[in-house]
């Protein structure tokens, strides 16, 4: 349990997971938040042999500005009874 937690946090300061797999296959994730709680996940997995620096960069930004989007997506639409 500890270790869960631990990780959560490494997560949470990084704003982003990165997990490898035995079976050679790369996932990235960054959290996608509204109001300040994260909803949701955005990422991407891959074979680890394309998961080069070059690629690690581009993945990381990209995904960074697709989340940055869809959040600011988010931000402007109303659900339920909130007025904001």
């Amino acid at each position: 349990e500890d270790d869960f937690y631990n990780e959560l946090n490494k997560i949470k300061k990084r704003q982003m997971s990165l997990h490898i797999a035995k079976s050679n296959i790369v996932g990235v994730a960054v959290p996608l938040y509204f109001k300040d709680k994260i909803i949701a996940s955005l990422g991407i997995y891959l074979p680890e042999t394309r998961f080069t620096r070059e690629m690690q960069e581009r993945i990381f930004t990209e995904l960074q500005i697709y989340a940055g989007l869809i959040m600011k997506g988010l931000d402007s639409l109303q659900f339920g009874n909130d007025q904001r």
